[in-house]
């Protein structure tokens, strides 16, 4: 099968850990992929989520495409695809969180986890897995710039809940990206 103008290449460069190379195909990819996203689950949040898993995919398992089998964008768009149809067959626990799109770009420089970072595809993935309640309160704390006050005040609960979740929250995301502390 043809290899469009070195895909294959990108993703051993990825397989060895090359951020740039991962930036190469999201700019080859990204736009195909989330259109392509879109168009099954219909919301810009969640195409834009299996976008960023699909990418967090390719990541991981860089090392083992086989291009004999098939043309990575075709690869990709299963992959894709996949997702999207996982994820309308769940019932989407962030839902209740709100929308996540350039989660990235405002947790990655907090500073209690900006020693650890590595890539901020890991940060995405630490706070995807976090409880609704906890990503909830974080996203509203750091992207939104709440104080912890206007956050108890918006979900009615009260002010020390909220700090108990994001610390919660916050322990959790250390232990994803591998920290190690706990408080």
């Amino acid at each position: 099968m043809a290899d469009r103008d070195g895909d294959s290449h990108l993703l051993e460069r990825i397989a060895d850990g090359d951020d740039d190379a991962l930036r190469e195909l999201y700019r080859r990819y990204g736009r195909l992929a989330f259109t392509l996203a879109y168009r099954i689950t219909r919301r810009e949040d969640r195409a834009e989520e299996a976008v960023q898993e699909a990418f967090v995919r390719v990541w991981r398992n860089a090392g083992r495409f086989d291009p004999s089998r098939a043309s990575f964008a075709t690869w990709f768009s299963r992959v894709v695809r996949n997702l999207c149809i996982d994820m309308l067959r769940r019932k989407d626990p962030l839902e209740r969180a709100g929308a996540l799109s350039k989660i990235e770009d405002w947790i990655a420089y907090s500073e209690p986890i900006e020693p650890v970072i590595v890539n901020r595809l890991d940060v995405r993935d630490a706070f995807l897995r976090l409880p609704a309640e906890q990503s909830r309160v974080l996203e509203m704390a750091y992207y939104q710039g709440f104080t912890h006050r206007e956050i108890a005040e918006a979900l009615a609960i009260p002010e020390g809940t909220v700090k108990s979740r994001m610390r919660l929250g916050l322990q959790r995301m250390r232990r994803h990206l591998g920290d190690g502390r706990s408080s």
